[in-house]
């Protein structure tokens, strides 16, 4: 039997909440993507039992690594919300893509809002493996994204400064509170109002790369 999901200390409650709006948020674009591979896997099984169909299925290779990778990927992701409830799912699993798996599902699911969504750098900075638990820094930066595009369309970024990492957005007035309670996720971060609307997450320089 596999071993019981070890404990971590969960979101403090108003921070809790603003992680309820994340799995709200990206849990219907989860499931059309887990559909997408089940659907993807359905069709390359009957390929197997189709005349000529052993030839055909080594052309579509590529398509069953995609899917496993996909898989993989969606998994990580509902870890992640699974730890921000309280079970540490991830373990020793440590994914240095985290912000490139978490970014784009927030982005489809506030697309699915209609809301306009600011696209993301192709060359997102990579989890540090000792950052944390694995999971508070893509949750909370996740949490911070949806945020930030609900109030201000995306406006966000996320950049490299004098040995720190900053994620600075374009906040709702009434949004600080929140954002700062998300924030308490990361002992040695420190959030402060930038001025004209925005506000700044200022991150150890370690804990992305």
């Amino acid at each position: 039997m596999p071993e019981p999901a070890a404990r971590t200390t969960p979101p403090a409650p108003d921070a809790a909440r603003q992680g309820d709006a994340l799995s709200e948020a990206i849990l219907p674009v989860l499931l059309h993507e887990l559909a997408n591979v089940t659907q993807n896997l359905t069709g390359l099984h009957s390929i197997l039992g189709m005349e000529g169909g052993a030839e055909l299925f080594a052309q579509r290779q590529g398509d069953l690594v995609r899917s496993g990778q996909l898989a993989e990927d969606l998994g990580w992701a509902m870890a992640v919300l699974g730890s921000a409830c309280g079970d540490n799912l991830l373990l020793a699993r440590r994914e240095p893509r985290g912000l490139s798996i978490l970014f784009p599902l927030v982005q489809k699911a506030c697309r699915r809002e209609g809301l306009d969504v600011q696209s993301c750098p192709p060359d997102l900075p990579q989890l540090a493996p000792d950052c944390l638990d694995g999971w508070q820094l893509p949750w909370t930066l996740a949490s911070l994204l949806l945020q930030s595009t609900r109030d201000g369309g995306g406006d966000w970024s996320l950049t490299p400064h004098g040995g720190r990492w900053i994620f600075s957005w374009r906040a709702h007035p009434s949004a600080g509170n929140a954002a700062a309670h998300l924030v308490g996720q990361l002992p040695g971060a420190e959030f402060a109002p930038a001025g004209k609307g925005r506000v700044r997450l200022a991150l150890p320089g370690d804990w992305l790369r």
